[in-house]
């Protein structure tokens, strides 16, 4: 995967660290390649990329993990872990293209 992450087309990290700087927040080395995974296996299978998705996707994952204070949220340099990436994906899941689409309203019929 490393040689997608490098990939001039992979926008991923460029957004990663925009979003990081927008957010005051710093990621561990390990969280940047969870949340990555997803778009450089679309990328490795010749999956179109909508890189607007992405971004959505990841400003919405990334609002999440700044938010989170959980337990493990934080490793001892205050980056945000893995872990927190796990639970952005558990609670946004359904929120972020192009895995879902919008969750319904509570009380309302699935599509």
């Amino acid at each position: 995967m490393a040689n997608v992450t490098l990939s001039p087309a992979n926008q991923t990290p460029q957004i990663i660290q925009g979003e990081e700087q927008n957010l005051k927040i710093k990621l561990s080395q390990s969280a940047k390649d969870l949340l990555s995974l997803p778009i450089d296996e679309m990328i490795i299978s010749g999956q179109q990329v909508n890189w607007g998705d992405v971004e959505t996707s990841i400003k919405k994952l990334m609002e999440t993990l700044a938010n989170d204070t959980g337990p493990g949220s934080r490793d001892a340099d205050n980056n945000v872990t893995s872990a927190a990436v796990v639970r952005a994906f558990w609670e946004k899941f359904c929120d972020i293209p192009p895995f879902c689409f919008p969750r319904p309203a509570s009380g309302s019929a699935t599509p």
